[in-house]
């Protein structure tokens, strides 16, 4: 790469654009409760994420399911501590979001404690690619509302 035109070159790296020497174009965010939009935001995604690795691999893998639970937990203090701060348009999915991924937990600690020999793998999988669906699509929407919080 020819390195002739340097501030062309730091503008596409660091994203920012020069205007004159000493002046950037940047976008600030003015919200006061971005940490906690952030930290919402990062916690479903690694929720999902986790989710979608186990239904891809074995049921039964038990980090990824401990995994499951503790960002559940996390969701639950969440909404516990910031419950009057959340807008309502996030608080409503959030709610639906947890009553459905607890009933996710319990379908999964069921048939790995009781079921295991009279529920077959596939119908488990099958079932839980049907709850992850829905999960999934209430992360959107959560995520959703969380971004006309920014712009």
């Amino acid at each position: 790469m020819e390195l002739g035109n340097t501030s062309s070159a730091n503008s596409v790296s660091s994203g920012l654009k020069r205007i004159k020497p000493g002046i950037f174009d940047a976008v600030v965010f003015n919200h006061a409760n971005l940490t906690l939009c952030l930290n919402l935001q990062n916690i479903l995604n690694f929720y999902i994420d986790c989710l979608g690795k186990i239904i891809a691999s074995s049921v039964s893998e038990k980090p990824l399911l401990q995994h499951l639970s503790s960002c559940l937990k996390q969701l639950e203090k969440f909404n516990s501590e910031y419950e009057n701060v959340l807008d309502p348009e996030i608080k409503r999915p959030l709610l639906e979001f947890m009553d459905e991924a607890h009933l996710l937990d319990n379908m999964v600690n069921n048939y790995l404690a009781k079921y295991q020999q009279a529920l077959s793998p596939h119908s488990l999988k099958m079932q839980l690619i049907a709850k992850s669906s829905l999960l999934q699509w209430l992360v959107v929407c959560i995520l959703e509302e969380l971004k006309k919080l920014y712009f």
